[in-house]
Protein backbone atom coordinates (compact mmCIF):
# COMPACT_ATOMS: atom_id res chain seq x y z
CA UNK A 1 0.00 0.00 0.00
CA UNK A 2 2.66 2.17 0.87
CA UNK A 3 5.05 1.74 -2.39
CA UNK A 4 1.88 2.38 -4.25
CA UNK A 5 1.03 5.35 -2.76
CA UNK A 6 4.60 6.32 -3.55
CA UNK A 7 3.41 5.51 -7.18
CA UNK A 8 0.41 7.52 -7.18
CA UNK A 9 2.42 10.90 -5.51
CA UNK A 10 4.73 10.24 -8.55
CA UNK A 11 1.80 10.66 -11.16
CA UNK A 12 0.56 13.32 -9.33
CA UNK A 13 3.44 16.36 -9.72
CA UNK A 14 1.24 19.21 -10.01
CA UNK A 15 1.57 21.39 -13.08
CA UNK A 16 0.92 25.35 -12.61
CA UNK A 17 1.32 24.98 -9.22
CA UNK A 18 0.67 28.56 -6.70
CA UNK A 19 1.48 29.46 -3.03
CA UNK A 20 2.84 31.90 -0.96
CA UNK A 21 6.07 30.12 -0.73
CA UNK A 22 8.24 27.16 -1.54
CA UNK A 23 10.51 25.12 0.99
CA UNK A 24 12.58 22.19 -0.40
CA UNK A 25 13.55 19.82 2.32
CA UNK A 26 17.24 18.82 1.36
CA UNK A 27 18.51 15.70 1.28
CA UNK A 28 19.81 15.85 -2.34
CA UNK A 29 20.74 18.19 -5.59
CA UNK A 30 17.40 16.52 -7.17
CA UNK A 31 15.42 18.27 -4.96
CA UNK A 32 16.88 21.53 -4.98
CA UNK A 33 16.63 22.31 -9.08
CA UNK A 34 13.04 22.03 -9.52
CA UNK A 35 12.07 24.15 -6.08
CA UNK A 36 14.61 26.95 -7.87
CA UNK A 37 12.88 26.45 -11.28
CA UNK A 38 9.35 26.79 -8.80
CA UNK A 39 10.50 29.88 -7.41
CA UNK A 40 11.98 31.43 -10.66
CA UNK A 41 8.58 30.44 -12.75
CA UNK A 42 6.98 32.35 -10.26
CA UNK A 43 5.50 29.54 -8.07
CA UNK A 44 5.80 31.49 -4.53
CA UNK A 45 7.22 34.44 -3.13
CA UNK A 46 10.34 32.89 -1.25
CA UNK A 47 12.24 29.94 -0.93
CA UNK A 48 13.25 28.17 2.07
CA UNK A 49 16.15 25.43 1.90
CA UNK A 50 16.03 23.41 5.02
CA UNK A 51 18.59 21.25 5.80
CA UNK A 52 21.35 22.80 4.33
CA UNK A 53 24.51 20.81 5.93
CA UNK A 54 26.58 23.49 8.38
CA UNK A 55 30.07 22.61 6.01
CA UNK A 56 28.46 23.95 2.93
CA UNK A 57 28.92 27.89 2.24
CA UNK A 58 25.96 30.11 0.88
CA UNK A 59 28.28 31.05 -1.63
CA UNK A 60 29.08 27.47 -2.75
CA UNK A 61 25.74 26.96 -2.54
CA UNK A 62 24.65 29.46 -5.05
CA UNK A 63 27.48 28.40 -7.61
CA UNK A 64 26.75 25.00 -7.07
CA UNK A 65 23.06 25.80 -7.99
CA UNK A 66 23.51 28.79 -10.48
CA UNK A 67 21.06 31.18 -8.11
CA UNK A 68 21.90 34.42 -9.65
CA UNK A 69 22.55 36.68 -6.90
CA UNK A 70 19.85 38.75 -7.06
CA UNK A 71 17.76 35.93 -6.67
CA UNK A 72 19.38 34.52 -3.71
CA UNK A 73 19.25 37.90 -1.84
CA UNK A 74 15.91 38.99 -2.44
CA UNK A 75 14.16 35.28 -2.19
CA UNK A 76 15.86 32.25 -1.08
CA UNK A 77 16.02 32.01 2.85
CA UNK A 78 18.99 29.04 3.46
CA UNK A 79 17.53 26.94 7.49
CA UNK A 80 21.08 25.18 8.52
CA UNK A 81 19.23 24.07 11.83
CA UNK A 82 17.49 21.02 10.38
CA UNK A 83 18.80 17.76 10.44
CA UNK A 84 15.67 15.41 9.75
CA UNK A 85 12.10 15.81 8.42
CA UNK A 86 10.68 17.19 11.80
CA UNK A 87 13.29 19.33 12.16
CA UNK A 88 12.50 20.63 8.77
CA UNK A 89 8.91 20.63 10.04
CA UNK A 90 9.28 22.61 12.54
CA UNK A 91 11.87 25.32 11.10
CA UNK A 92 9.28 25.44 7.91
CA UNK A 93 6.61 26.26 10.44
CA UNK A 94 8.64 29.06 12.18
CA UNK A 95 10.16 30.36 9.17
CA UNK A 96 6.10 30.92 7.43
CA UNK A 97 4.87 32.29 10.66
CA UNK A 98 7.52 34.59 10.65
CA UNK A 99 6.47 35.81 6.88
CA UNK A 100 2.83 35.14 7.31
CA UNK A 101 2.74 32.84 4.48
CA UNK A 102 -0.84 30.68 4.49
CA UNK A 103 0.21 28.28 1.86
CA UNK A 104 3.72 26.23 1.22
CA UNK A 105 4.43 24.01 -1.32
CA UNK A 106 6.76 21.53 0.01
CA UNK A 107 9.76 19.85 -2.75
CA UNK A 108 11.14 16.43 -1.73
CA UNK A 109 11.54 13.30 -3.30
CA UNK A 110 8.50 11.14 -4.13
CA UNK A 111 9.22 8.25 -1.47
CA UNK A 112 9.69 11.15 1.16
CA UNK A 113 6.08 12.92 0.51
CA UNK A 114 3.84 10.88 2.76
CA UNK A 115 6.33 11.21 5.82
CA UNK A 116 7.07 15.04 4.93
CA UNK A 117 3.93 15.85 4.53
CA UNK A 118 3.01 14.24 7.97
CA UNK A 119 5.16 15.86 9.84
CA UNK A 120 4.43 19.15 7.79
CA UNK A 121 1.12 18.89 8.69
CA UNK A 122 1.75 18.36 12.21
CA UNK A 123 4.00 21.53 12.39
CA UNK A 124 1.66 23.99 10.52
CA UNK A 125 -2.21 22.46 10.41
CA UNK A 126 -3.47 25.52 9.39
CA UNK A 127 -0.77 26.26 6.54
CA UNK A 128 -2.08 24.66 2.98
CA UNK A 129 0.22 22.46 1.99
CA UNK A 130 0.86 21.03 -1.88
CA UNK A 131 3.20 18.11 -2.18
CA UNK A 132 5.99 18.51 -5.00
CA UNK A 133 7.51 15.28 -5.66
CA UNK A 134 10.71 14.90 -7.50
CA UNK A 135 11.49 11.86 -9.19
CA UNK A 136 15.08 11.41 -9.61
CA UNK A 137 14.99 7.82 -11.34
CA UNK A 138 14.22 6.72 -15.03
CA UNK A 139 11.97 3.15 -13.84
CA UNK A 140 12.36 2.74 -18.23
CA UNK A 141 16.74 2.33 -17.61
CA UNK A 142 16.39 0.51 -14.12
CA UNK A 143 18.35 -2.62 -13.65
CA UNK A 144 18.05 -5.39 -11.05
CA UNK A 145 20.32 -3.31 -9.28
CA UNK A 146 18.24 0.20 -9.09
CA UNK A 147 14.99 -2.00 -7.97
CA UNK A 148 16.82 -3.41 -4.90
CA UNK A 149 18.20 -0.33 -4.64
CA UNK A 150 14.72 1.33 -4.45
CA UNK A 151 12.80 -0.84 -2.24
CA UNK A 152 15.54 -0.44 0.46
CA UNK A 153 15.12 2.93 0.39
CA UNK A 154 11.42 2.50 0.47
CA UNK A 155 11.72 0.02 3.02
CA UNK A 156 13.57 1.99 5.06
CA UNK A 157 11.13 5.20 4.46
CA UNK A 158 8.22 3.07 5.17
CA UNK A 159 9.65 1.92 8.53
CA UNK A 160 10.64 6.05 9.47
CA UNK A 161 6.47 6.85 8.00
CA UNK A 162 5.21 3.83 10.62
CA UNK A 163 7.38 5.68 13.45
CA UNK A 164 6.31 9.45 13.01
CA UNK A 165 2.56 7.99 12.61
CA UNK A 166 3.23 5.71 16.41
CA UNK A 167 4.93 9.44 17.65
CA UNK A 168 1.42 11.25 16.61
CA UNK A 169 -0.11 8.78 18.36
CA UNK A 170 1.28 8.16 21.41
CA UNK A 171 2.73 11.66 21.71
Amino acid sequence: VFVVQIDRTAGAVPTNVRADAIVVLTGGRARLEPAIDLLRGGSGERLLISGVDTDISEATLRRTLGIEDDLYACCIDVDKDALDTVGNATGSARWAAEHGFSSLIVVTNDYHVPRAMLEMTRAMPDVDLTAYPVINRTPQSEDAADRVDRYRVLAGEYAKYLVAGMRGLFG
